[in-house]
């Protein structure tokens, strides 16, 4: 983390994440489209993507912009961070406190 060398900045330690960002966001796409019970097909069409940019997603292989995962999350009726920071599936832990 950059420093700051403004007198009143106050430290702040964020958590360092145990594996690239996008594979949570796959992870998490993957786990509430099965929760709510759809195939990718049907996930796919719902969010008005081709299958296979769906699949790329769930595997971790896609670098999203931050307006596509707000609009997976607001289609899937899911809270937009907790594609960023692991859902309540996710059995790994988000951040490496090592």
């Amino acid at each position: 983390m950059p420093k700051d060398d403004r007198p009143d900045a106050e430290r702040v330690d964020l958590p360092v994440l145990a594996r690239p960002l996008q594979e949570y966001v796959g992870r998490n796409l993957r786990a509430y489209r099965k929760h709510k019970g759809m195939t990718q097909e049907t996930a796919a069409e719902l969010l008005g993507f081709d299958v296979r940019y769906l699949r790329r997603i769930e595997t971790g292989q896609m670098n999203l912009q931050l307006q596509t995962i707000d609009h997976i999350a607001r289609t899937l009726e899911v809270d937009p961070l907790e594609f960023l920071t692991g859902g309540p599936w996710d059995e790994d832990p988000v951040t490496d406190q090592s």
